[in-house]
């Protein structure tokens, strides 16, 4: 749609070019673009995108808001919202548009759109390990670093991403294959970025993990609203790393993450089977909680 096409270009096109650069796909995401992966591994059917206007399920990412401003009807399986409504009437506006809701996020996601307490929650990127699934895991041992790809949009990210390639960490843009990040993710020894789902994904491996600033704000570019409501659904607030603790005391950094870490991994294993269950219902189109 170039009505959401437009919009992109114009605010993140350094972004975009800088990532070209350095190679991959120009208007690619990972996390986004794991969405089909891991709906065929909650459920052995596979998944085809279509536009807003002509989908029938959306999933994975903060797109129920940017969905419902141009579409309608579509049912949500782990999908959240990118932002707070700006008034409980927006929230229910925003669930009037949406088809039934099989899972959400997070819990600000469910609330803000006044959702029952038992609607399941979860980000489908918890279920990254069943993509691999039959892989032998090659360890690497070596720390991974997965910025958002707004990083590469100002000139304070791009200095930062230099400064930790310089500093022997591998970074990995998130326009590369979506399963070939996976893999690094799972076979790094800790992993730091901006990109939720780089988290999520190491979350869910039990790799060591921490958003980490590539400016001297954080987030740079992105609201706070979808990291907390990830990490809310796992029993944690997000708390974020300076990128100069991350390389001049990686050992301390990798030390105060691992605790941490491990609560989040241990409450998203509880939240998986309930995730697929609701997989499942939605191609058999059984009633939700709403």
């Amino acid at each position: 749609m170039v009505r959401l096409l437009w919009p992109e270009v114009r605010q993140s096109s350094r972004a975009w070019l800088s990532l070209r650069i350095t190679g991959g796909r120009v208007l690619r995401n990972f996390g986004d673009e794991l969405a089909p992966h891991l709906f065929e591994a909650a459920t052995g059917e596979s998944l085809r995108w279509a536009p807003p206007s002509h989908a029938a399920i959306i999933t994975v990412g903060s797109i129920i808001d940017l969905y419902a401003y141009h579409a309608q009807g579509a049912s949500v399986w782990g999908a959240g919202l990118r932002r707070l409504p700006a008034s409980p009437g927006e929230g229910r506006a925003l669930r009037a548009r949406l088809g039934r809701c099989y899972a959400v996020r997070g819990p600000l996601t469910r609330e803000a759109l006044g959702l029952s307490d038992e609607c399941i929650l979860g980000d489908p990127g918890i279920l990254a390990p069943e993509i691999l699934q039959g892989e032998v895991p090659l360890p690497t041992g070596r720390p991974l670093v997965i910025p958002h790809y707004r990083a590469w949009g100002s000139r304070q990210g791009r200095v930062v991403i230099k400064e930790f390639m310089r500093a022997g960490f591998d970074v990995v843009g998130p326009n590369q294959d979506p399963v070939n990040i996976v893999r690094h993710i799972r076979n790094a020894s800790a992993v730091f970025g901006s990109s939720l789902h780089a988290i999520i994904v190491a979350d869910a491996f039990g790799v060591p993990a921490s958003l980490t600033t590539f400016a001297e704000k954080a987030p740079l570019g992105e609201p706070n609203f979808k990291y907390r409501d990830y990490f809310q659904s796992v029993g944690a607030m997000p708390e974020w790393l300076s990128w100069r603790d991350v390389i001049y005391d990686y050992d301390g950094a990798v030390e105060s993450i691992r605790t941490v870490s491990d609560i989040r991994f241990n409450a998203l294993v509880a939240l998986r089977e309930g995730l697929k269950t609701s997989a499942r219902s939605v191609l058999t189109g059984a009633e939700s909680e709403q």
